[in-house]
């Protein structure tokens, strides 16, 4: 789910077998529809209140919402009290994605080095060091999956 094309584009050549445009309609009623009922994880990545709400409200009976998007601190969300016991659903936080660098590093590395992790296709462009305003802006435009600075 997201707002702009290539994002979406870059979803299927990751392997998304569906993708929404969030700026057509209600997203979790699609969601809902798209799978029959809810999908069993949703991961918040933005960080606004309204998104949070929409990946909760998509995900099915006992399905779990991780929130890793970095909201602002008065930024306040709103769901129905009752829908948490109700529906069984998980509302979680995730800090850095609950990492323990010492086990997941070495283990990213294995995967990375045995081809099994594929991180350079998300690379779209790399900057040199100077040019971190051109690389901050491409990315806020969205013009860039991820980009790199090379610190030469």
């Amino acid at each position: 789910v997201d707002l702009k094309a290539n994002k979406l584009e870059y979803a299927r050549q990751f392997g998304a077998t569906d993708v929404l445009d969030a700026s057509e309609g209600d997203t979790a009623a699609r969601v809902l529809e798209l799978t029959g009922g809810g999908v069993d994880y949703a991961f918040e990545a933005i960080g606004f209140s309204k998104t949070i709400v929409d990946c909760y409200e998509s995900t099915r009976l006992g399905g779990t919402t991780v929130v890793v998007g970095m909201a602002p601190e008065d930024d306040m969300m709103t769901i129905p009290a009752l829908s948490l016991p109700r529906t069984e659903k998980v509302l979680r936080g995730s800090w850095y994605g609950s990492a323990r660098p010492w086990l997941d590093l070495p283990k990213m590395v294995e995967l990375y080095m045995g081809g099994r992790l594929q991180v350079d296709p998300l690379v779209s462009r790399t900057y040199p060091l100077d040019e971190i305003n051109e690389a901050y802006e491409a990315l806020d435009r969205g013009d860039v999956a991820r980009s790199v600075l090379l610190m030469d």
